[in-house]
Formats: structure tokens, sequence, C-alpha cells
């Protein structure tokens, strides 16, 4: 049986991060974090994050600037519409009704629910910082999904780290320290 043969090996999908110009697909492999990375019309690019380099795992909680300010922009277009509407009820000789302002003011109810949402809950994010690359997921409704995968990755870190040997010079000191 021939290398092409073999079959490749097992990758567990830990999870994605998308932002507007990109989705990334992230997965734990045997040697470290693989990230298949699309962005735009590219046909995608595989990056890893090898267990031997990782620096710092962090799981955080971050809310979306850009998302907060659409959609208060969002809430405010639609408060400053239903006054318009409800203080032109008898004007202009238009027949507008309070059902019409009411009806403006629930288009303005997706806004709201998204920004009240996003501010209690925000988005867990766990970000793997290796030497060359990093790795980002994103878990916006998922919160023990993202502590489970922190958790499975420094584990695996951890262990990767306890398998490795120090090099050690012949006297028993650490290489590169000076001799007194």
């Amino acid at each position: 049986m021939s290398d092409l043969d073999a079959p490749p090996p097992r990758r567990i999908r830990l999870g994605t991060h998308a932002s507007i110009t990109s989705r990334s697909q992230i997965y734990l492999g045997a040697e470290g974090i693989e990230i298949d990375d699309h962005s735009g019309f590219a046909s995608g690019q595989r990056t890893r994050v090898l267990f031997d380099e990782v620096q710092l795992v962090t799981l955080d909680r971050r809310r979306s600037k850009p998302g907060l300010w659409i959609s208060a922009f969002g809430i405010v277009f639609i408060v400053v519409c239903c006054l318009i509407v409800f203080s032109g009820v008898k004007d202009h000789g238009t027949e507008m009704t309070a059902a019409h302002g009411f009806t403006v003011l629930l288009l303005g109810i997706p806004f709201w629910l998204y920004l009240t949402i996003h501010l209690i809950f925000g988005a867990d994010h766990v970000t793997i910082f290796g030497k060359r690359s990093t790795a980002k997921l994103s878990f916006n409704f998922r919160k023990a999904r993202a502590r489970e995968v922190f958790a499975i990755v420094r584990d695996r870190v951890a262990q990767h780290t306890k398998n490795m040997v120090p090099a050690t010079a012949s006297d028993g000191r650490a290489p590169g320290l000076p001799i007194d």
C-alpha cells in the first residue's frame, strides 16, 4: 500500500470564524490546529498552528462594534420614521392612523432584539496564537461549546508540550546557559 492509497489523517471540526470578507473552518488535527480560510472568490488556503508552536490560547467574550452601531442606527431611523408618521396623522390632508405608526414601529423589532441580545450575551471567541499564524473561532450562541473547545485545545497543547523532551547539555545544564 503506497502513501497515496493511505486514508488522510482524521480531523475533528472545532468551529468557524466568519467576517464580512472571509470564512474560516477550524479543525483539530494530529499535529495541531488546521485553518481552512476562504476569502472572497479565492479557492481557499490551509494554514496550521502546530501544538509545539502555540504561545497562547484565550477564551473571551466580545461584542461587535459594527453590529451594535448598525442596529443602533436602525433603531434611530425607525424612531424618526415613527415620529414623522405620528406627527402627520391629521396634516397635509392624509389620513394616517396610529396603525401606520405601529406598523413602522414593528419594523424596528429585529434591531431591538439584536441589540439587546448581543449586549447581554456577546459572542465568545477562542483564539489560538502560534509563532507564525493565529486561529480564531467564534461562538455566538453555544457558550458551553466555546468552553469545551478551549479546554480541548488547552489540554492537547499541554499534553504535547509535556511529551516533548528538552535538550540538555552533557553536564546537565539547559543549552545556551553560561558556565559559572
